[in-house]
């Protein structure tokens, strides 16, 4: 970026003091939305993500891992068994009515 002397700071500052006031200019975007995956079966998915780039960089043993991999699978065939996805997401819909409960009686 470019210096400037006093004399040109000055005169760009009397300048914004004839200027006009603007507002911030507010853009619409479309995002999707994030889906988060509380359900433990999501999490140990993101676990094993982990572990295999800790055992790509030698962290943690090919044996290791397989042993970790072979014991994960066995608990999400548990898992979907119980449907840990709509087990977590009631749990969810449950805390968030309480919270608004709470909310409301001491808003009212």
């Amino acid at each position: 970026m470019a210096q400037i002397n006093s004399a040109q700071f000055e005169a760009l500052w009397e300048g914004t003091k004839t200027q006009p006031v603007t507002h911030p200019v507010f853009r619409m975007v479309e995002t999707k939305p994030v889906q988060v995956d509380l359900s433990l079966s999501g999490i140990l998915t993101q676990y094993m993500a982990m572990a295999a780039r800790y055992r790509n960089k030698g962290r943690i043993s090919q044996t290791d891992y397989d042993d970790l991999a072979a014991a994960v699978a066995a608990l999400k065939a548990i898992l979907v068994r119980i449907n840990d996805s709509d087990l977590v997401a009631e749990e969810m819909s449950q805390n968030a009515g309480a919270m608004q409960r709470k909310t409301g009686d001491k808003t009212t």
